[in-house]
């Protein structure tokens, strides 16, 4: 069922989180475990289970209907990333590593804006100031008894002090409290967000931003892989999805969130304000912290949440994972297509970005004729293009 669309290949447009997890089911791509659990203990421990027992072509997602102290609320894991046949469903090709990168080539190539529209159902439930409890929501804590706390894998919607530029990117959270939570940038210099935030401070203002989860899983794709700077992401979602994300304005900042997202967590950054944030175990497989300076803090001014909401999470840690997934093949695509079609480098076949390296940490070209002085020539090349690797 697709249709051409201003040149781009146009799948089903799922309008929300929960549209997408059915269709999921229909497809045999997603099993709800119907048992109670212990968000800390059980629902990290399972995931990762299933990632390492079961063979990538026949993953499929999974959420948590009964979680142990919270009768409001479910959890879903791997609904991005869990094979390369999600990938492929959501970009509307066929789950082979060449239509996957032509896709999404064409999609970071016609960027569809999105529209802004009054209200949507991320609004259903409003809790601002003192109404704030982020304890209520059901965040799991990912390696029992190694990570710090409970960990948020959201995604940030932040501006530039112009209030010009938006960035959308996920960025690892420390639930802190009822109305504070950290942030991981990963490479400060190298993020979009941590830039804004630079900005901000140097005119000693707090950085409004929003977090949010459970959304059309277009714009989740389009976050959590590295586009040049000023590109918006929800306009890479749009290109993907074939037509606009809606989104609404928030509460309390001046900044818009998608109408469907499953939770919005608001708030601001507070100018020069830092704390320890983890230990938590990285994607390459271990465990690892702030630096010693600590990350910026986020002090939440209010809560909108669709009634009894799908927290979204993300699994990392240790490849295979979710986030391994994505960042292989994605950045396959966004790196072939920044050699070919960016430097129009010649004789290069295809790009490969081995998962065991966290699909981000080694990358193999295959040349159609090997040439002298070719390696070195292909590896300043990508690395002139190093904000492709540094996503997520």
């Amino acid at each position: 069922m697709s249709q051409k669309k201003d040149g781009l290949s146009r799948q089903h447009c799922w309008q929300d989180l929960r549209e997408y997890i059915s269709s999921l089911e229909r497809d045999d791509l997603f099993r709800w475990v119907n048992r109670e659990v212990d968000k800390d203990w059980e629902i990290g421990s399972v995931v990762r289970l299933l990632f390492r027992g079961i063979a990538e072509e026949k993953r499929f997602a999974v959420g948590f209907n009964h979680i142990r102290g919270h009768t409001d609320g479910r959890v879903a894991v791997g609904l991005i990333g869990a094979s390369k046949r999600l990938l492929a469903k959501i970009l509307g090709v066929e789950p082979e590593t060449a239509a996957v990168h032509a896709r999404w080539i064409e999609a970071l190539a016609q960027p569809i804006p999105p529209r802004i529209i009054s209200t949507g159902p991320c609004k259903e439930n409003i809790y601002i100031g003192d109404k704030v409890d982020l304890l209520k929501l059901p965040v799991p804590i990912w390696i029992a008894e190694k990570d710090a706390g409970p960990l948020f894998t959201p995604l940030w919607i932040t501006k530039d002090s112009a209030m010009h530029v938006r960035n959308v990117g996920m960025y690892r959270a420390e639930l802190k409290g009822k109305n504070k939570t950290g942030i991981q940038w990963g490479t400060p210099s190298s993020q979009h967000a941590a830039q804004h935030l630079q900005q901000w401070e140097k005119l000693n203002k707090p950085m409004p931003a929003a977090f949010v989860m459970g959304t059309d899983p277009s714009i989740y794709l389009s976050a959590v892989t590295k586009v040049p700077y000023g590109v918006d992401e929800f306009a890479v979602a749009g290109a993907v999805r074939g037509e606009p994300v809606d989104l609404v304005k928030c509460e309390t900042v001046d900044l818009e969130v998608p109408a469907s997202a499953e939770i919005v967590v608001e708030g601001e950054f507070l100018p020069g304000v830092r704390e320890r944030e983890g230990p938590f175990g990285e994607f390459t497989g271990f465990m690892a912290g702030s630096a010693e300076a600590g990350e910026p803090v986020f002090q939440v001014k209010c809560v909108t949440h669709r009634t009894n909401p799908i927290l979204q999470g993300m699994l990392s840690q240790m490849p295979p994972s979710e986030s391994s997934c994505c960042r292989q093949i994605l950045m396959e695509g966004a790196i072939l297509h920044h050699l070919t079609e960016e430097l129009r480098f010649p004789g290069i076949l295809d790009v490969h970005l081995p998962e065991s390296g966290g699909g981000g940490r080694r990358t193999t070209a295959s040349p159609i004729r090997w040439q002298w002085a070719f390696g070195r020539n292909l590896a300043f090349s990508t690395t002139s293009g190093l904000w492709l690797l540094t996503k997520m």
